[in-house]
């Protein structure tokens, strides 16, 4: 007892020999910083926390091993068998609780008892009175080595190699720095000298007998999870859905990391699963904390033993900033290999997506950090990662997963890569059983670059608006947008994330069928205005956009942005407002882009636009390839004169359309002139449709059209002749058209109702076909049905039964749509003797005409001795009609099944021995979506080619474009597209645009018509 002073205080100097002799357990060794008279019961509970010694006992945190466990109530002692102690030890008195308060006598050093360790499998009841006993453990309160007995001695490091005690100032883990009160300790496996809280645990060491103190480091790295740990880390995966991949013993931080002091670290089990980092209390199966790996930021490594993950608090909107980042603390000999794993299941995770693929991290040696196997970063991604990210957002918002979505992306990205079209998707409709959560959709897509292109239609959801417009906010890949048919709310938001997200690369937006209210279109017309990328197509058809919508849209928006406007491809403004007002905002923008403009589309159909103010604005659009004006009011003689002349001097016309302006047969005959006597247009389409409503319309028709015609499909629907006028149209088309290829005749004769005078005419079609070869496309939807009424025959009399009847020698014919003349099966058997003889026709449509089982086993019994048709439209009106009345025949049904199905491979069969499908059938893919934005500061804009169009002296009342300002354009590059690298030429500049002054338009976008 030399070494206790007279006053009972133990002198730690002289306690020091246990210590640093090595040859008694080490266990000891922080006795010291109890003694001296002072004792700190908290810092002592915290170390029993860990050493689950019988001095520190707490009934209450073993409740659930003793039902009379109660913190209100007073505990009996709890006796346990001690194990025998080495020498040298000393002894403590048998300690008791009372109340929960640790009863020690005075002047008496104590020691803790050896830590116990509390079996998962004994008897939940404890009593008073019964003895357990307790083996030697690591420390942990359910035991760690109490459950492995055969865990053999760790190998320790030679004591002539010991670092001394002198030389060590501060612990060699936490860097604390020793003193009275934080004691040295020796590690007894590899000798080095650490403060208590960083040697805590016991394993066995060679050279020693029973558990020795230990480094965590040399604990962590050599002893494995217990059965009770392992059991509480299966527990916690299968309550979270969580695939386990690494398991093992750590310490953290309690708070997170920052802190250096010894005191803020705990021993906790961490798992590590494929989309989060858990810590689980070594009691329980609490969940201490957990961070996902998609959170993850950041990785900074201290040493070989420790790192800090950072993560971002927020969710993925944006780059977090110091204030958003929390730091988790982590200590483990496994560092790489942690590390590398983590790493991994990050990388793999995010992969196609560069802006989370970033990870920085900072270690002072490269061997800290293990490379991740080339086999996962070269592995296959399911749509350039979309997938595997869309999954890891699933788990993110503990949402369940798709496998219809997952399956159904995979498949339409192979028909059609880079394009997210969610319209057929099962599940997008709210209600079904396969419904699902829409914002791991929108999460993956605000940092995926695979897709370029989002689309959906018809879809009764509000929050998909709301969602995409979110993931806007950030993606820089998507170059087109196609919500069409959808409910109207959250447009505005969507604006604003395009107005707000300068760099986006939308280049088009399809609105069409989607009501936009004022507030929406003063949102859109905001980010254009902000836009700084090029715009190529903008489709607002049938948004039931009113007028002063429309002069917002083009004076706040599309005005002001001169270059976006130039940029413009194609511009739908179908089905809206434009009247006066409209008509000539629309006017003045035309004006002011000049011929400069790309604008190759234009689309004004059923505008109520005032043609009068629009079309003399026509030859500034050089490139115009498409121009529908179709059912506005009536077109008038001025304004008739403005089109001719434009239509006469185009050299790029493709398509135009008049249909329903109800046209005088004068202004028909000057236009179809215009166009036939314009050499410099080839395959033009158009469409008369709904104009040649009287006899002498028709005779004007018939007399302009020339042998050199340049027209290739010509729509003659709904026109309402006489018998006399239509043979002569129809003859005049046989003579002269030979460039026709694609004619029209929808409801065409619909008021004839004689029976001689349709056979009469359906002759002359007929005739027509085999007397002008270039007709491969013949069209007749609706010509017999509104005859069906007045004739008291089946029909066999009628136009389309005569043109049915005389096609059968024919070789030309290619295509015939006969659909909705409601014929029924007198049509069907038409067609089968049509079908037996004929050799050259490729498709037939002949939906809508009633036709029964019976007509059809007649068409499809004639196909089996054809060897042309490739292709027969799906007849689903007239099936679902046969069907309704098939209701009590199974039999039946089947049997029209069965006939649809040989149809369908009879055409299969026609297609494989032609050696595949005629080009004529197959149709045109997709345009890829554009890669990339065009950058608005890089635009070449080439002047327009030089026409000998006399343009028309402007209104007084609208501004005129001043030509002046495109002088300094090269002429030699009138065909440079602004979405592709210009030609090799010297360097050019672009021009400034007219100022706002003089185009009349003010610096706030305003139009002002004074």
């Amino acid at each position: 007892m030399s070494d206790w002073d007279q006053s009972g205080s133990y002198d730690p100097n002289a306690y020091q020999q246990y210590d640093a002799s090595g040859a008694a357990d080490g266990s000891y060794a922080n006795y010291s910083e109890y003694g001296a008279g002072t004792y700190d019961e908290t810092q002592y509970n915290e170390y029993n926390e860990y050493a689950g010694s019988a001095t520190s006992y707490d009934p209450n945190q073993y409740s659930e091993y003793s039902s009379d466990a109660s913190s209100s109530s007073y505990q009996e002692p709890v006796v346990y068998a001690q194990p025998e102690v080495p020498q040298n030890v000393f002894q403590a008195p048998q300690t008791t609780y009372d109340s929960g308060v640790v009863q020690t006598p005075q002047n008496v050093y104590s020691p803790p008892a050896t830590p116990m360790v509390l079996s998962p499998v004994t008897s939940p009841t404890v009593s008073s009175s019964s003895s357990v006993a307790v083996p030697l453990s690591t420390g942990a309160l359910a035991g760690t080595l109490s459950d492995q007995p055969n865990i053999p001695p760790i190998n320790a490091v030679d004591q002539a190699r010991w670092i001394k005690e002198g030389e060590v100032a501060l612990c060699q883990n936490c860097t604390c720095k020793f003193s009275i009160l934080t004691k040295r300790h020796r590690c007894r496996a590899c000798g080095g000298i650490f403060c208590d809280g960083c040697s805590q645990d016991r394993l066995p060491v060679k050279g020693y007998t029973g558990l020795q103190r230990v480094c965590f480091g040399c604990y962590s790295k050599n002893a494995p999870l217990s059965p009770f740990h392992q059991a509480l880390v299966d527990e916690v995966c299968r309550d979270t859905k969580e695939k386990q991949l690494l398991s093992m013993i750590v310490v953290i931080k309690k708070d997170g990391g920052g802190s250096a002091f010894t005191s803020d670290k705990r021993h906790t089990i961490m798992v590590v699963t494929e989309h989060r980092v858990m810590f689980l209390k070594r009691s329980s199966k609490k969940i201490y904390k957990h961070d996902k790996i998609l959170d993850l930021v950041g990785i900074d490594v201290e040493n070989e033993m420790k790192a800090t993950l950072s993560y971002r608090r927020k969710a993925l909107l944006q780059e977090p900033t110091p204030q958003d980042k929390y730091e988790q603390y982590i200590e483990t000999s496994r560092i790489p290999e942690v590390l590398n794993l983590i790493r991994t299941l990050h990388a793999k995770l995010v992969r196609g997506t560069p802006s989370l693929m970033e990870l920085p991290c900072r270690s002072p040696k490269p061997e800290y950090l293990l490379p991740i196997s080339q086999e996962v970063l070269n592995a296959p991604i399911l749509a350039g990662g979309f997938c595997e990210l869309y999954q890891g957002f699933c788990n993110y918002f503990d949402v369940p997963e798709s496998n219809e979505l997952i399956q159904y992306i995979i498949e339409s990205t192979q028909k059609q890569p880079h394009v997210l079209d969610l319209t057929y998707c099962p599940g997008i409709e709210r209600g079904s059983d396969l419904s699902f959560d829409l914002r791991p959709v929108f999460y993956a897509l605000r940092h995926n670059i695979y897709f370029l292109q989002f689309e959906v239609s018809d879809v009764a959801i509000a929050d998909v608006i709301q969602l995409l417009a979110d993931a806007m906010k950030t993606n820089a890949t998507l170059t087109k947008l196609s919500l069409t048919n959808l409910e109207t709310a959250y447009f505005s938001a969507l604006g604003k994330s395009l107005t707000d997200h300068l760099t986006n690369a939308i280049t088009e937006i399809d609105l069409s069928y989607t009501t936009l209210s004022d507030k929406a279109v003063r949102s859109i017309a905001g980010a254009l205005y902000n836009k700084k990328f090029g715009l190529r197509s903008l489709k607002l058809g049938y948004c039931n956009i009113s007028t002063k919508s429309i002069v917002v849209l083009f004076r706040e928006g599309l005005a002001p942005n001169s270059k976006l406007s130039i940029a413009l491809e194609e511009l739908d403004l179908s089905g809206n407002s434009l009247n006066d007002e409209g008509s000539a905002t629309v006017r003045s923008w035309i004006e002011k882009i000049g011929p400069r403009a790309y604008l190759n589309t234009l689309l004004l159909a059923k505008t109520h636009a005032n043609l009068e103010l629009v079309l003399p604005a026509l030859p500034n659009l050089s490139y115009i390839k498409t121009l529908d004006i179709s059912s506005n009011p009536i077109l008038t003689e001025t304004a008739n004169h403005h089109l001719c002349e434009w239509a006469g001097a185009n050299s790029s016309l493709q398509t135009l359309n008049v249909s329903n302006n109800q046209m005088d047969s004068s202004g028909i005959a000057v236009l179809l002139t215009a166009v036939s006597a314009n050499q410099s247009l080839s395959k033009t389409n158009v469409n008369f449709a709904g104009n040649l409503v009287t006899p002498d319309s028709a005779y004007a028709f018939a007399g302009m059209i020339s042998p050199h015609c340049n027209i290739h499909t010509l729509d003659l629907s709904d026109s309402k002749f006489d018998e006399m006028a239509a043979i002569q149209v129809i003859e005049s088309l046989a003579r002269c058209a030979m460039h026709l290829d694609t004619l029209v005749l929808n409801n065409f004769c619909a008021n004839i109702a004689s029976e001689q005078s349709s056979i009469n005419i359906g002759n002359s079609i007929a005739q027509m076909i085999d007397t002008n070869a270039s007709i491969q496309t013949l069209r007749m939807v609706g010509v017999s049905k509104s005859l069906m009424a007045a004739f008291t025959t089946d029909g066999s009399k009628t136009i389309v039964m005569t043109v049915v009847q005389k096609l059968k020698t024919n070789s030309s014919l290619k295509e015939l749509d006969i659909s909705n003349n409601r014929l029924g099966d007198p049509l069907a058997s038409s067609l089968g003797d049509l079908l037996r003889v004929n050799r050259s026709l490729l498709r037939l449509n002949c939906d809508s005409n009633r036709i029964t089982l019976s007509g059809w086993q007649s068409v499809a019994y004639a196909l089996r001795a054809n060897n042309t048709v490739q292709l027969v439209d799906y007849p689903l009106q007239d099936v679902q009609r046969c069907f309704s009345q098939f209701t009590n025949s199974l039999k039946k049904q089947k049997l029209l099944v069965d006939l649809m199905f040989e149809i369908d491979s009879l055409c299969r069969r026609n297609e494989a021995n032609s050696g595949g499908r005629h080009p004529r059938l197959v149709q045109a893919p997709p345009s890829p979506p554009p890669s990339c934005a065009i950058d608005l500061d890089t635009l070449f804009i080439p002047e327009a080619p030089q026409s000998s169009t006399v343009y028309s002296a402007p209104s007084a009342s609208t501004p005129s474009y001043d030509q002046s300002s495109s002088s300094s354009y090269d002429q030699s590059s009138s065909s440079v597209s602004p979405y592709g690298a210009p030609p090799p030429v010297p360097s050019r500049q672009v021009p400034d645009t007219p100022s706002y002054e003089d185009q009349g338009w003010d610096y706030n976008g305003g139009y002002d018509a004074q």
